[in-house]
């Protein structure tokens, strides 16, 4: 077996004379009664199973199960979303005022440290990684999807996730949850030495570039119950658009920099 075929999911459909083929290894095994799908996942051991409406999750490793428990929700919140004309975005936001600001750029540009210097500050927080954009007439509204957040404790250390509860001590009023007016949309560029802390006006064309760059494809739907994604939604848009740099060390001097400009 090669390297890649250890490490791909298999995905097993029962038939109605009770045999299931698997369709990436080419493999017939006798199915399960009334299983409409089974998901195994390789790397962590839990099968998911698809009866119906029904979903179960099997892992004797309970935090193992939990996480794949959390793929499945996830997985049904975006395709329910993307089926009513909604986009994926790949960026973190937080909330002021009345308005939401995204925080785009690619890894490393440094989306979750500019989000958490603004949530120190005051603001609250949408997302750490992806948010939803719904774009009408109107403009783009957002809300997020929050991953555990992966916070570098200091310059050249390895991340260590932490979950939103352990993160905000319990104190999730500081989460947004409702959707929001995208206001701003800041492209991101922080460096771990010391680099002079600027915040200026992106041309809107280039902005809007940044941003519609990060929109994310339909998800897979390998449950096989989720709904068909709308097609080809609107694409997202923004009132404004800044480009922040600064180093690691200067996240508060930042802040303080962005956020006068957002007021202006």
């Amino acid at each position: 077996m090669t390297r890649d075929a250890a490490h791909r999911p298999i995905t097993l459909y029962s038939s109605t004379d009770g045999r299931v083929p698997d369709y990436n290894e080419g493999v017939e095994y006798w199915g399960v009664p009334g299983l409409d799908r089974l998901v195994v996942n390789p790397h962590t051991g839990s099968q998911i199973l698809v009866s119906g409406s029904e979903v179960h999750v099997v892992n004797t490793d309970t935090e193992a199960g939990a996480r794949d428990a959390l793929r499945v929700v996830k997985q049904l919140v975006t395709t329910e979303f993307e089926a009513a004309g909604v986009v994926t975005v790949h960026a973190a936001a937080f909330a002021v005022a009345d308005g939401a600001v995204a925080v785009a750029g690619p890894p490393g540009a440094g989306k979750t440290s500019t989000v958490l210097a603004a949530v120190a500050t005051g603001a609250r927080m949408i997302a750490n990684d992806k948010v939803y954009a719904s774009t009408d007439a109107h403009g783009t509204r957002i809300c997020g999807w929050t991953d555990p957040i992966r916070v570098i404790e200091a310059p050249g250390a390895p991340k260590r996730a932490l979950t939103l509860a352990a993160y905000f001590a319990e104190d999730l009023s500081r989460l947004a949850v409702d959707p929001l007016p995208l206001r701003t949309v800041v492209a991101a560029d922080v460096g771990t030495g010391s680099v002079p802390v600027r915040c200026e006006e992106l041309e809107p064309g280039a902005g809007l570039l940044s941003l519609r760059r990060e929109v994310l494809p339909p998800r897979v739907r390998w449950l096989g119950i989720e709904p068909s994604a709308a097609p080809r939604p609107p694409l997202p848009s923004a009132d404004r658009f800044l480009r922040l740099t600064y180093g690691y060390r200067d996240a508060a001097r930042a802040m303080e920099l962005l956020l006068n400009r957002l007021d202006t």
